[in-house]
């Protein structure tokens, strides 16, 4: 946080005058994230489950702090194969506008091989050439 006091003039202030200083010199903004250490804030993540009480959906949404605005947010979703066994764990990673923009796959064998993780490959769309 920015101060115009200088370190003996902060040892010879009162809270009130330090405070009064910092909040004169800084925005809101910049005094919450700095109390918090962090500017968002994730909510609670909604889980959804299956009738078998496997996790189907996983949904985390980040928001900013003093607004309140989505930010974006991670979808995570659980397949499973006929046996119960998990298939594949599909992570999207979205923008505020619930656009995906990245995320990955770990595809889950039954014949002992390691699961593998699948980059999802999201490109952009091309902007139209002006002319």
């Amino acid at each position: 946080m920015k101060t115009t006091l200088t370190l003996e003039q902060m040892k010879a202030a009162t809270v009130s005058q330090i405070m009064a200083d910092v909040a004169a010199q800084n925005d809101k903004r910049e005094i919450v994230s700095e109390l918090l250490g962090q500017d968002r804030i994730s909510d609670r993540p909604v889980i959804t489950y299956d009738e078998k009480h496997r996790i189907v959906k996983r949904v985390e949404t980040e928001r900013d702090l003093l607004t309140d605005d989505v930010l974006g947010s991670v979808v995570t979703t659980h397949t499973y194969y006929k046996t119960g066994e998990i298939k594949d764990i599909t992570i999207s990673e979205r923008d505020a506008k619930d656009k995906e923009i990245g995320g990955h796959t770990i595809k889950h064998f039954t014949d002992g091989r390691l699961p593998q993780m699948v980059m999802n490959v999201v490109e952009p769309k091309p902007k139209p050439v002006e002319r």
